[in-house]
Parts: C-alpha cells; sequence; structure tokens
C-alpha cells in the first residue's frame, strides 16, 4: 500500500467564473424530483443494495443543479434519460468489444423504435426493462426538431463506448497501447462523457430554435468541446480518489498527465497532475468565454442563442457542484477533509 495525499483545488469558482458566496442555483422542482425518482428505486424489483447505491448516486441533484429552469415535466424526462446512459455505462463497463457493439445496437434501437425490445433482451440485465420503458416516455415529447440532433448525438456517445472496450483489449495485450498522451485522452474523453445529449434535451426543454448554421460554427462548437472539457476534467479530478483505490485509474486525466512527458509533471506527483489538471479547466473556461465574446458580437446572436449558452455554463457549474455534494465518487471521507480539500488515502502500489 502507498499513502497518497493532495489537495483539491477550487473547480467551482473557475466553472462559476467568480469567488463562490452563493448557492449554487437549484431547480425548485428538486424535492418533487427526488422523491418521485425514490419511489421508483422502491418499486423496482431491485435488490436492497442496489436500491441503496441507485439512490446514493443522487442523479435527481444532478438534474436539478444541471438544469435550474426546467419544468418538473422536463426534469423527469432528463432524469429518466440519465438513467438509460448509466445504464449503458454498467452494460459496457467492463465488456468486450463484440458485447458493447451489441449493447449500442440495442440502445440506438431503442431511441429510434421506443419500447420495443425483444423479450429475450428483456431477460439479459436488470436495467433492460427500466431502459425500455424510460425510452418511451423520454422520446415522445422531443417533436421533430430535437429527435434526430438527439438520435445522432447518442449515436456519437455509445461508439465512443464501444471504443473504451477496444481500448481497453489493445491495453491487455499491449500495454503501450494505452492512451499516452493528453491531447489523445482528451480528444477521447469528449466522444464518452454524454453531455451532447442532454445539452440537446436542454435546448428542448426551454424551446430553443438554432439552425444548423449557428450549432455547427466554430464559435458554438468550441464552446460545446469546452463545455465537456470543464465536465469530464471536473469528474476525474473527482473520481481520482476512489479510482485509485480500485485500482482503475487508466482512463483519468490525472494518471495520464504522469504518464505523459509532454505534461511535465513527473510520473508519481500527484498534486503536480492535480493541479495541471485544474489549469486545462481554467484553459477550457477562458476558450468558453473567449468564443462567447466573439459570439455575442456575430449577426448569429439572439435570445436563443444566449439561453443555449446559458445551458452550457449551467451544466459546468452543476456538475461540480454534484461531485462535491454526491457520494458517487466518496471525495470527503469527513467533514474536516471537505473544509480543506485535502485528500489523504491508502491504495495499491
Amino acid at each position: 500500500m502507498v499513502f497518497v495525499q493532495y489537495r483539491l483545488p477550487d473547480v467551482l469558482s473557475v466553472v462559476c467564473g467568480r469567488h463562490v458566496h452563493d448557492p449554487v442555483a437549484l431547480n425548485p422542482h428538486y424535492a418533487e424530483l427526488d422523491a418521485y425518482f425514490v419511489d421508483w428505486i422502491n418499486a423496482q424489483k431491485l435488490s436492497p443494495a442496489t436500491q441503496k447505491s441507485w439512490i446514493a448516486v443522487q442523479m435527481p441533484l444532478l438534474a436539478s443543479l444541471t438544469n435550474p429552469h426546467m419544468t418538473l415535466d422536463q426534469l423527469r424526462v432528463c432524469l429518466e434519460y440519465m438513467v438509460m446512459s448509466l445504464g449503458m455505462e454498467d452494460l459496457t463497463d467492463t465488456a468486450s468489444s463484440e458485447e458493447s457493439k451489441r449493447w449500442a445496437h440495442f440502445f440506438m434501437d431503442l431511441l429510434r423504435s421506443p419500447g420495443n425490445t425483444e423479450e429475450r433482451l428483456l431477460k439479459a440485465h436488470p436495467m433492460i426493462g427500466v431502459m425500455n420503458d424510460f425510452s418511451v416516455r423520454v422520446m415522445k415529447d422531443l417533436g421533430p426538431t430535437y429527435t434526430l440532433p438527439f438520435i445522432q448525438s447518442n449515436d456519437e456517445l455509445v461508439r465512443g463506448m464501444v471504443q473504451e472496450s477496444l481500448d481497453r483489449e489493445a491495453e491487455e495485450t499491449d500495454a503501450d497501447q494505452s492512451t499516452s498522451s493528453v491531447e489523445a485522452y482528451i480528444h477521447a474523453r469528449r466522444t464518452t462523457i454524454g453531455i451532447q445529449p442532454v445539452l440537446v434535451l436542454g435546448r428542448w426543454a426551454r424551446g430553443l430554435d438554432l439552425p444548423d448554421e449557428v450549432l455547427c460554427s466554430e464559435q458554438v462548437t468550441g464552446m460545446v468541446d469546452a463545455t465537456i472539457d470543464m465536465v469530464f476534467l471536473a469528474n476525474d479530478i473527482y473520481s481520482y480518489k476512489k479510482e485509485r483505490i480500485a485500482g482503475a485509474v487508466q482512463h483519468n486525466i490525472i494518471t495520464v498527465a504522469m504518464n505523459d512527458k509532454s505534461a511535465r509533471v513527473g510520473s508519481s506527483n500527484v498534486q503536480g497532475a492535480v493541479d495541471y489538471a485544474y489549469e486545462l479547466i481554467h484553459v477550457a473556461h477562458n476558450r468558453f468565454q473567449r468564443l462567447l465574446a466573439e459570439l455575442s458580437s456575430t449577426p448569429m446572436w439572439n435570445t436563443d442563442l444566449e439561453k443555449y449558452a446559458e445551458n452550457m455554463h449551467d451544466w459546468a457549474v452543476g456538475n461540480v457542484a454534484w461531485s462535491l455534494a454526491s457520494p458517487r465518487y466518496s471525495v470527503f471521507d469527513n467533514p474536516s477533509a471537505k473544509s480543506t480539500m485535502m485528500i489523504e488515502f491508502y491504495a495499491p502500489l
């Protein structure tokens, strides 16, 4: 065992763009959404341990922090999609590439033809029935404006999940095949973090009518990438402790930075790697703000685009607030650790 110690940076202040004094905006329907989710969990045929673990993830809190403007019905759609997405993570997390391909086909078929899962598949995994039921509720209200981009963004997501399975297999046969650079890792993570679909849901919820030429503009695509970077980099910082204890840190920016000589961190400098990831969040936030300023001075700028930029910002901020509050990553062992932001633990060599 080895003793690991590092101090967490103030990521929330960076993504907020200011020092945080007031609480992050929380959707006023959070309590109702949480009660709905707990009732739903308790009604499922799940083991007590599984029920407890699902409730502990606090997905209603994540949905409410990242979507403070949604109605209760819209929040439910967002939450149910998040459950489906988490189900896909469970199905592909340790699966072979061939298994992941089959699950990817299943997931996309589910979005294109909601509720029509074959009987044999419904018995293959406890999550299948849940995903089948939720697909109907998620897809029925989107309408033609948002259905196609939602399906396309999910197609990119599951392709990324399949690629992760292929990468795992390559690493098992040849350690040199692992993601070797920060640049390559960032490129890979942008396809697997699952932000694009929820941004489509954000546009749907607020009725934003943005043409393809705007959504595909250099400024908007750059802002989306910056948002994704802020989300996954924060997730990697907060999840490092849990993953290090489990011996599963290969796909984490902290590990990648320590292994990438161009990052100039050092192979065992955890604090240096955390600080490096923190600096990348600064870079992403500054890029977001620069592109936003550029966009606001173009003829494309309007109220809908302003709301879309706000939705991206809500996701970056809400995700960090949720990561600090939720036990999903087991960031803090006690109140003292939370007040000092000092993380200390023993992990396998």
